[in-house]
């Protein structure tokens, strides 16, 4: 049987059941809905017993996508008031999710649920805009929470995208609460993995003010690249991360060009968090590539996914979601 921390991670995952297919917003959502029921299905044996109770929506920029941009749904553990709220990460097909959400990241937006000047990427702010318009069955997001009606508790998770968006997703569902939980009877947190930082220094100060920052749990892989952006101090380390054997000097170049757009924005700053699991990954020297550039991105792309289903000792996934290849 998993942890809790392993369940949660693979309920995160399983919000990217849908990549790369094709379609509109409703057939999207129906193989979606397919592939998450048949998923907790196969799971069942190590998470136990959860049912999708909300979603999943799936937000598609159309007419320039035809892919799920972004997609959430909520499940439910069946023998427990345990809720969690799964976000999906970047859509590898969707240049919409590249350009516009994930490395979107000047200017900032100003959040506007405090006066002390916390700011979050554009991308980011557009990302969450379009979570608040998700419908499922006519109901929003805070719709359905407001219908839990006994002592809960509400785990925002997500990998990569979806982990940078947990915590955003977290703070706007606390700011929200005297909406959908009017009694005061709901406990929010938040399970991020693989994710780059959302905000300013502003903003981690106003998470952890929230008291969110203690109910937190980052996992992160020591090799990830996604883990080290878009904090300047961060961001230096990128290029050298793999060793000389992956360096890249057109990577290097972009890195360096990023992390000053970072700096322009108003610089970022590494969420805290109670519990920072630390994975302590390993170079794969099988993965080769036709020149520096390809053997950098396959392996950012191994330590980024792939590894993370071996060092969560969550190896079950690579069933649904193989490796690739190795060239």
């Amino acid at each position: 049987m998993y942890t809790n921390i392993q369940t949660k991670f693979t309920l995160g995952i399983l919000a990217n059941a849908q990549i790369n297919e094709k379609g509109d917003k409703n057939s999207l959502e129906a193989s979606l809905s397919k592939n998450l029921d048949e998923g907790l299905l196969f799971f069942k044996e190590e998470i136990g017993e959860w049912e999708r109770v909300w979603g999943p929506s799936v937000f598609q920029a159309r007419p320039f996508s035809k892919y799920a941009d972004q997609a959430v749904y909520v499940a439910r553990r069946r023998d427990r008031a345990d809720y969690v709220v799964a976000l999906s990460a970047v859509n590898p097909s969707s240049i919409y999710d590249w350009l516009i959400l994930a490395f979107n990241i000047y200017p900032q937006k100003r959040w506007p649920y405090s006066q002390d000047d916390p700011r979050i990427a554009d991308g980011t702010q557009i990302a969450l805009d379009h979570i608040r318009t998700l419908r499922s069955k006519r109901r929003s997001l805070l719709e359905f929470l407001k219908t839990i009606y006994r002592r809960s508790l509400v785990t925002v998770v997500g990998h990569s995208f979806g982990g940078t968006m947990a915590p955003v997703v977290a703070s706007w569902l606390h700011e929200e609460m005297r909406f959908w939980d009017r009694n005061d009877q709901i406990d929010v947190s938040c399970l991020i993995s693989g994710a780059s930082t959302p905000g300013n220094l502003a903003f981690t100060q106003y998470y952890a003010g929230l008291g969110l920052a203690k109910r937190t749990t980052r996992i992160r892989n020591i090799f990830d690249p996604a883990t080290y952006n878009f904090a300047a101090n961060g961001m230096e380390k990128i290029p050298t991360l793999f060793g000389q054997e992956y360096y890249s000097e057109k990577i290097a170049k972009t890195i360096k060009r990023m992390r000053a757009r970072a700096i322009k924005a108003g610089g970022y700053e590494f969420l805290h968090s109670v519990e920072d699991l630390k994975l302590r990954g390993q170079i794969n020297e099988n993965i080769t590539g036709d020149d520096d550039e390809s053997r950098w991105i396959a392996q950012a792309q191994e330590q980024h996914i792939w590894a993370y289903y071996d060092l969560m000792d969550t190896k079950k996934l690579l069933v649904v979601h193989p490796r690739p290849k190795v060239n």
